[in-house]
C-alpha cells in the first residue's frame, strides 16, 4: 500500500477512483479496502473501557507534552509551520469563483443574507424607530423593509421607486461598508431606484427646524415637487411664538405690544405734532382724519392715547361737551315723564272706586292706569299697601 501511494501522485483511490489527501487516502485504503481496516472499531476503546494515553495529562505534569509544546511554538514564531487556521493562499482566479458562488446562492436564499442575520438579532434599531413614527406622524408614504436581491431597503415607497435609509457611523468610517455602500446604489440606480441617506448621528446634533427640513425635503422627494420655504417660516414663526409666550408674562406682553404700537405710530404723531392744525377751531377733526389716514371715528381715540395734551384743549363741538348736555336733558326729559306718568295712574286708582274683594279687579284696574296685568300687583303692593286685594284661581281665592 505504502509504494501505491508513492506512485499515486494525484491520490487517487485505485479500487473506487475518489480523490483524497495523501493521508487521507492510505486511511481510506486501510479502512475500506483491506480485511484488518473493515474489521477496526473506532469505539472499541471505549466500550472496553480504554482511553486515549493522554486523557488527563498537561504539559505541567508530562515532560513529553510539555516538550512538544515548546517546539511547536518555536517552530511557529521562527515560520517554519503555519497555523493551520490560517490555510493556504487562494489565487484570484480561485476567490472570484468562491464570490461568485456565495453571491449566486444569497440570492436564491435572501434570509440567509449576514447582515440580516446579525443586525436584526434585537429587533429594530432605535433610529428605525425613530423614523417610523415620525413618516406614521406626517403621513408620510414610505413601507419598512423591503429585499432587492442581496440588499434591503430600510424605508421605500415601490410604486415612486424611492427608498431612505438610515446609517450609523459604520456606514462612513469602515472601508468595506463603504465599498459595499456604493455598489449598492450602483446596483439600485440600475434599476431605477432613487435614494436619500440619512447619517443618524449628524441628524441627531441638527436643531428642531432643520430636523423638519429634511422630513419635508423626504415628503417633497416622494410628491415630486420642490421643498415650500413657506412651510418652514411657519413653524420658525410658531416656534418663536411659544418660546416668547413661555418666557414672558401678560404685563411685559401687554407693555412690549404698546411700545411696538407706539414705533408703528411715531411718523403720524410727528406728523400732528408738527403740522399747522389749529385744534381750537371747529373741523380739525377732519384735517387730522386727512394727515394720519385714519377714520373720523378713530381719530379722536387716537389723539386721546397718544397726543392727550392737544386732545385736552382741542375743539369738542358735539364730541363731548355739548353731546353730553343733550344726554343729560333728554335724561332730565324722560324722568319727569315718567314721574307725571305714574302720578296719574295712582291718582286714577285711588278716583276709580274698584272693590278689590271681587272678580275682575284686575282687568278693572288695567283699564284705568294702562298697566300690563303682571306689573299690576307690584304696583298696588308699592304705592297702595293699605289696599287689600283678593287673589282668585278657579273656585279658590286667597285674600293678600
Amino acid at each position: 500500500m505504502k509504494n501505491h501511494v508513492k506512485r499515486n501522485k494525484s491520490c487517487v483511490c485505485p479500487h473506487c477512483k475518489q480523490k483524497f489527501k495523501k493521508i487521507g487516502l492510505k486511511v481510506h485504503i486501510w479502512r475500506a479496502h483491506t480485511e484488518a481496516g473493515k474489521k477496526f472499531d473506532p469505539n472499541a476503546g471505549y466500550k472496553t473501557g480504554r482511553h486515549s494515553w493522554s486523557k488527563g495529562l498537561k504539559k505541567e505534569n508530562n515532560e513529553s507534552l510539555r516538550k512538544t509544546s515548546e517546539t511547536y511554538k518555536r517552530k511557529l514564531q521562527s515560520g517554519e509551520i503555519k497555523p493551520s487556521q490560517l490555510g493556504k493562499k487562494l489565487s484570484i482566479e480561485h476567490k472570484k469563483k468562491l464570490s461568485e458562488i456565495r453571491k449566486k446562492y444569497l440570492v436564491e436564499h435572501p434570509d440567509k443574507v449576514p447582515y440580516l442575520l446579525n443586525h436584526y438579532s434585537k429587533g429594530d434599531s432605535y433610529p428605525e424607530k425613530y423614523f417610523k413614527e415620525v413618516f406614521e406622524k406626517e403621513h408620510i408614504d414610505l413601507k419598512f423593509h423591503l429585499q432587492i436581491g442581496l440588499y434591503q431597503l430600510d424605508f421605500y415607497n415601490e410604486d415612486k421607486m424611492i427608498y431612505v435609509e438610515v446609517d450609523g457611523e459604520q456606514h462612513y468610517k469602515d472601508p468595506r461598508i463603504v465599498e459595499s455602500d456604493k455598489n449598492r446604489t450602483v446596483y439600485l440606480e440600475n434599476l431605477g431606484w432613487r435614494g436619500l441617506r440619512i447619517r443618524w448621528a449628524k441628524f441627531m446634533k441638527l436643531s428642531f427646524i432643520e430636523k423638519h427640513k429634511t422630513i419635508l425635503e423626504i415628503k417633497a422627494l416622494i410628491e415630486s415637487r420642490i421643498v415650500d420655504d413657506r412651510l418652514l417660516n411657519e413653524l420658525k414663526a410658531k416656534l418663536q411664538l411659544k418660546s416668547y409666550l413661555e418666557n414672558t408674562t401678560p404685563e411685559q406682553r401687554r407693555e412690549k405690544r404698546e411700545l411696538m404700537k407706539f414705533e408703528k405710530n411715531k411718523d403720524k404723531i410727528e406728523a400732528i405734532r408738527n403740522s399747522d392744525i389749529d385744534f381750537s377751531k371747529h373741523g380739525w377733526l377732519s384735517q387730522v382724519e386727512k394727515l394720519i389716514g385714519k377714520r373720523h371715528q378713530k381719530v379722536a381715540m387716537f389723539m386721546k392715547k397718544y397726543c392727550p395734551d392737544i386732545f385736552e384743549k382741542a375743539f369738542r363741538n358735539d364730541m363731548s361737551g355739548e353731546k353730553d348736555k343733550i344726554r343729560n336733558e333728554n335724561k332730565l326729559k324722560r324722568e319727569k315723564e315718567q314721574t307725571e306718568k305714574l302720578n296719574q295712574q295712582i291718582l286714577a286708582v285711588k278716583n276709580s272706586g274698584i272693590d278689590f274683594q271681587s272678580r275682575g279687579w284686575l282687568e278693572k284696574v288695567f283699564k284705568v292706569t294702562g298697566i300690563h296685568h303682571e306689573y299690576i300687583r307690584a304696583f298696588l303692593k308699592k304705592y297702595f299697601p293699605e289696599i287689600s286685594f283678593v287673589e282668585f284661581h278657579s273656585h279658590n281665592y286667597t285674600s293678600r
